[in-house]
């Protein structure tokens, strides 16, 4: 404002207050005359006026100029106060400031109406118009950015959370919608630079940060298994995302002390997969192995090790050889359990393979124990509520089966294995429509090929062929997409296809089994011959395809 202030001033303004006071110091008042260094003569003769030249025309002259002056009005009422008339800036020439012509009459001070309608518009040109268009991407791009970054900054909160609360399944969720959320914001990004420049080249704009591996890390620590995919995403993981020395810091002392150890394990295990393959369980063409039980225990037995973990992995391979060689359950359960407590503080990296055997075997005492232990180290281990459900239905305890559903809800809100799972019971307890009914829920909640095949099994229960091959079908399609088809989802298959007379899929998926050196479960070739019914397989005894 005093900026303005001082252009108007001196474009010719109203003066500023020093001004003022020096006008009225220097002009109005009298000045006093000069002191000289000689003083007044008072004695001087008065100088005479010569009127000898002076006309009676002059006179006349003058008194006419006299008389020509108005006199002034005496004002109409006294009372009233007079108007300030605005002091007129000398220095104001009447001219616009721009091009120097008349302001007429304008109602600035510094332009001409021309000028000043000139400036009052604005003309948008082609300039003007890309200039704001790429104003309101900018904006839309930084909005969209800014609440990504709040998105993934919250997820990840919220799986440190639960990380805290030994939630790691949902950490893992979590830390993965983060990730997805990420790539998902340089998609947009890229999308944009692309609409501008059509040969720019996808970038990674963002990342989660070290912090969103870490978590993920982190979960691994607590919940991974001995398994060969589990072992070599973990280690490729912090080979990838940790450079030297970053894994010394303090907050991954948990991370670094499983990495030694699973590279240690895995190291072993890359040459013991090789010799289980060549020499002590070749695989032969009828999809059954050739077995050196002997030779392999010995073997195993004889192999040098150091570590705790390095020994439970050579019991984890003796189980296997006595699977593979088909011995009785104590002897398998027994390797496999002394792999689990040989492993010390790792042993539960056996735990989800111990627990799986176990209920293969129908040891449903150790699985029920078993499955108290691993919700203890992960409340929300979904597997370990599905076991639990699976022995009290096979124990025909339906009530505690019901009530194991809803401690697997609890733990997994936002799961979608509750809805499988509370089917089967509730398919179990004859309630066919309620099974329906909570797949359908299921299915809305983000639907996978379980919740599709017990809604197939329920709706052939009820004799509703047409709904029942199309559930299934869904359930193989889905199956087939995320290369996760089981050999029950494809027994099921199989054999619904055939009681709904969709021979093309069941003759493919029994060439299927064909192709792999295998066969349909004896249930389903039972029932396809009719010795017994698909109500003798879904509603008795374990109520699944054996």
């Amino acid at each position: 404002m005093l900026l303005l202030l001082l252009l108007y001033n001196k474009l010719g303004g109203i003066p500023l207050a020093e001004d003022k006071e020096k006008s009225l110091t220097d002009e109005t008042l009298p000045k006093e005359p000069e002191e000289t260094s000689a003083s007044w003569d008072w004695d001087a003769a008065v100088p005479q006026t010569d009127t000898s030249n002076i006309t009676l025309d002059d006179l006349q002259e003058t008194e006419e100029k006299v008389v020509e002056q108005p006199a002034e009005e005496p004002e109409e009422n006294e009372t009233e106060k007079e108007e300030e008339v605005p002091a007129s800036n000398p220095d104001d020439d009447g001219l616009c400031i721009v091009c120097g012509k008349e302001r007429g009459n304008s109602p600035s001070d510094l332009y001409c109406n021309a000028c000043r309608a000139k400036f009052l518009r604005t003309n948008y040109g082609v300039g003007h118009i890309i200039l704001a268009f790429v104003m309101v991407i900018v904006a839309a791009l930084g909005y969209f950015v800014a609440t990504s970054t709040v998105t993934v900054s919250s997820k990840l909160y919220k799986a440190e959370q639960c990380i805290s609360e030994k939630r790691y399944n949902d950490a893992l969720n979590l830390c993965s919608e983060a990730f997805d959320a990420t790539d998902k914001l340089n998609s947009g990004v890229n999308a944009v630079i692309k609409g501008i420049n059509s040969n720019a080249t996808n970038q990674d704009w963002f990342t989660e940060g070290e912090k969103a591996t870490h978590l993920i890390l982190e979960t691994y620590v607590h919940n991974m298994t001995i398994n060969a995919t589990d072992r070599q995403t973990f280690v490729e993981a912090v080979d990838k995302y940790y450079a030297d020395g970053e894994l010394d810091q303090p907050r991954n002392a948990n991370i670094k002390k499983l990495y030694n150890a699973i590279k240690s394990v895995d190291a072993i295990a890359t040459s013991l997969d090789q010799k289980m393959k060549t020499e002590f369980a070749v695989a032969k063409e009828d999809g059954t192995y050739d077995v050196k039980y002997d030779e392999g225990i010995k073997f195993f037995d004889s192999y040098k090790v150091d570590t705790d973990i390095e020994k439970g992995l050579m019991e984890y391979y003796k189980f296997m050889l006595a699977y593979y060689a088909n011995k009785d359950s104590k002897t398998a359960l027994g390797f496999i359990d002394n792999a689990y407590k040989i492993s010390g503080e790792y042993g539960y990296l056996y735990l989800q393979n111990y627990m799986g055997m176990a209920w293969q075997y129908k040891k449903y005492d150790k699985v029920l124990e078993l499955s108290k232990i691993a919700t203890e180290l992960n409340v929300n281990d979904a597997s370990a509520y599905y076991y639990a459900v699976k022995v009290y239905i096979e124990k025909n305890d339906l009530d505690s089966a019901d009530k194991m559903c809803e401690e697997m809800r609890k733990a997994n809100p936002d799961g979608i294995d509750y809805y499988s799972t509370k089917a089967e019971v509730l398919r179990r307890q004859n309630k066919l429509d309620e099974a329906i009914e909570i797949c359908r829920k299921g299915i809305v909640a983000g639907s996978d090929s379980e919740i599709y095949r017990q809604q197939a099994i329920a709706y052939l229960l009820k004799s509703d062929k047409e709904n029942a091959l199309e559930a299934i079908k869904q359930s193989y399609e889905i199956a087939a997409q995320n290369q996760q088809l089981s050999i029950q989802t494809a027994n099921t298959v199989a054999l619904i296809c055939f009681i709904c007379d969709d021979t093309k899929t069941y003759e493919e998926v029994e060439a299927m089994f064909k192709q792999n050196n295998m066969e349909l479960s004896d249930s389903v070739k039972k029932c396809i011959k009719g010795d017994i019914t698909f109500e003798d397989i879904f509603m008795k005894g374990s109520g699944e395809i054996s």
